[in-house]
């Protein structure tokens, strides 16, 4: 009887912290995002979609779309600062595109090749301090670039309208910014950190290593869009501890699983290439103004937007069950991989190791930490 009353109480405390920690996956978090921001996201998203929808080539249109979230690396800074970032982030998302293209030609290299531009694009996204989605965007173009259906016949095609994708935004983003600057202040960059081989170099080689086990794991599982592993992953590890991390793909499976089932619905709305165009201007919306607020919630709107981008690019002329169900696998794998990602990247048992091998390699001065 003595026992069983601690033991009680820490039980009922366990299910408390349980409901406590399921409770805040839910919980909207205040932000000061302008509202005209997910709107100029969402246009750029899909003015693509309508031009495509009015020249009967919805499927090419969806590549350029891709191209179009070069907007969301625009800093709150000036116009011209603002302008520069996004034309330099352009530069960097057709880059991307192009290596994941050429990585095409050479199947068995693909993975490596991957793991190569994840780590160059970390590099610098770490060092310039670029905010989330920081090196989403830039992987996710080389990973579609490598797995996008095709010959290399139609790899010029492919890369040239995926770069109208990206100049469509930089013109958005010019008028966006032209009448955002009149109403918010700006705010100073932050500088370069100052522990290379810690901030930039390790972090860089934990996600390099994650995405190529990621990629890798989904290539021998057979999956039939790996670059889908690869977004979740990447969405998980954004997380700025571990977590953070912990919580994101929690946030990610249970969005996914109720975005499965709005889905089926949203398909049947997206039914002509005009319907589509004004279905992923509303879900993209949806997705900028919720997701900086609670990411399920978010990730409820991401599910049907991938999935309906996925049916346009194949024609839509296929049964979507199977895309649906590889979405949820996709989903869960990557989601799992960005957890042990967040080992890599927030536990200093195994961070620790890695920068002082950094350190010696590349004979950088140690920053205490």
């Amino acid at each position: 009887m003595t026992d069983a009353g601690p033991q009680s109480g820490k039980g009922r405390q366990r299910l408390s912290s349980a409901r406590d920690e399921l409770s805040e996956l839910f919980v909207p978090r205040s932000s000061d995002r302008p509202w005209a921001y997910p709107v100029a996201i969402a246009f750029a998203a899909a003015l693509p979609l309508f031009i495509g929808a009015g020249f009967g080539a919805i499927s090419q249109a969806t590549i350029a779309s891709i191209g179009a979230m070069t907007l969301t690396y625009m800093p709150r800074s000036t116009l011209d600062r603002r302008l520069v970032t996004i034309m330099a982030a352009a530069s960097g998302m057709i880059c991307c595109f192009a290596l994941g293209q050429i990585a095409q030609i050479m199947p068995e290299l693909r993975v490596f090749s991957l793991v190569l531009v994840t780590f160059f694009v970390t590099c610098g996204c770490r060092y310039y301090r670029i905010a989330p989605p920081s090196n989403l965007f830039f992987v996710i173009a080389a990973s579609i670039g490598a797995y996008v259906p095709g010959g290399l016949e139609q790899m010029p095609q492919r890369l040239g309208i995926f770069a109208l994708g990206c100049m469509s935004a930089i013109i958005v983003g010019f008028f966006y910014s032209w009448y955002i600057t009149r109403r918010r202040e700006p705010v100073d960059p932050e500088p370069p950190p100052k522990d290379i081989a810690g901030d930039v170099i390790t972090d860089s080689l934990a996600f390099a290593f994650i995405i190529g086990l990621a990629l890798a794991m989904a290539e021998r599982l057979g999956f039939d869009r790996p670059y889908w592993v690869t977004i979740s992953c990447l969405a998980v590890l954004q997380g700025p501890h571990l977590k953070a991390v912990w919580r994101r793909q929690l946030q990610r499976i249970i969005g996914t699983m109720v975005g499965l089932l709005l889905t089926a619905f949203v398909l049947s709305l997206a039914d002509t290439p005009w319907h589509l165009a004004i279905t992923v201007f509303v879900l993209m919306f949806l997705i900028q103004a919720i997701v900086v607020r609670n990411y399920a919630m978010a990730a409820v709107f991401i599910t049907p937007y991938a999935i309906t981008l996925a049916e346009a690019t194949i024609g839509g002329t296929v049964n979507p069950a199977p895309l649906m169900a590889a979405r949820f696998l996709d989903t869960v794998l990557g989601s799992l991989m960005g957890l042990l990602g967040g080992f890599l990247l927030h536990v200093d048992a195994i961070r620790n190791p890695v920068r002082c091998a950094v350190i010696r390699v590349l004979r950088l001065r140690p920053v205490r930490q």
